[in-house]
């Protein structure tokens, strides 16, 4: 079940890069939200993702921050910086370095390379 989800994670990207192809991110939200019903995480990630840049959605910092909250729990990396930053710059909540940089040290261990960055600047 977990090797679907990542492939239908992974189609959902492609609808957004393929060469030649008109976009249609109202359905790429649309295969996020059913990624996130089925537990995927980076599919709720993207979730948050489309909610924080507003794409097909309004734009909802506070329901950005769930779905990071949401993907974090989940165990995936991108969702996990993406909650740290939320706790770095004060997105829907309040400010706490030292969340942040627990949220960028728990991703950087699992791969994400921009956490990596972050967690190193918060150490300085």
């Amino acid at each position: 079940m977990d090797q679907l989800m990542s492939e239908i994670n992974k189609l959902t990207d492609n609808n957004q890069k393929v060469i030649g192809v008109e976009k249609d991110e109202r359905k790429t939200f649309e295969l996020y939200l059913k990624d996130d019903e089925m537990g995927n995480a980076a599919g709720t990630c993207n979730v948050g993702n489309c909610y924080n840049y507003g794409i097909r959605v309004e734009r909802d910092l506070f329901k950005a921050f769930f779905y990071y909250q949401k993907s974090a729990e989940l165990g995936d990396a991108a969702g996990t910086c993406n909650f740290g930053y939320c706790y770095e710059l004060g997105i829907s909540v309040e400010t706490n370095i030292r969340k942040a940089h627990m949220y960028y040290q728990k991703a950087a261990k699992m791969g994400d390379t921009f956490a990596l960055g972050r967690w190193g600047m918060l150490k300085e």
